[in-house]
């Protein structure tokens, strides 16, 4: 997904000056960090086929409850679809660590 598709379809996301996708994780889901200004994402948009659309939403209010409990995990921001572009998506507020791809496998039980 290109910066101007993306700001054609969410206006409230016109101070987005930069995408870049993101391919490490876990899940198949189109990943891209979206900046404002500065070096660290302001946002992580994560999109997915528009037929997977009820299971994202479970995801989405699954990631809402966590967040609600004070986790410190990404704050939910939006969730949606656009039909023209046969995805839905999600925009969570991007918080800065260490990928759990890599820091998994050093764990132990």
């Amino acid at each position: 997904m290109n910066l101007s598709s993306f700001k054609k379809h969410k206006q409230s996301m016109t101070n987005i000056s930069e995408i870049s996708r993101v391919t490490k994780g876990f899940s198949f889901d189109g990943k891209y960090f979206l900046y404002e200004e500065g070096d660290l994402p302001k946002y992580v948009l994560r999109t997915s086929p528009r037929q997977q659309t009820q299971r994202k939403i479970q995801e989405f209010e699954v990631v809402t409850n966590v967040y609600d409990m004070g986790v410190k995990t990404s704050k939910p921001i939006e969730f949606g679809s656009i039909e023209s572009l046969d995805i839905c998506y999600m925009i969570l507020s991007y918080v800065e660590g260490d990928d759990a791809s890599e820091i998994l496998p050093s764990l132990s039980y």
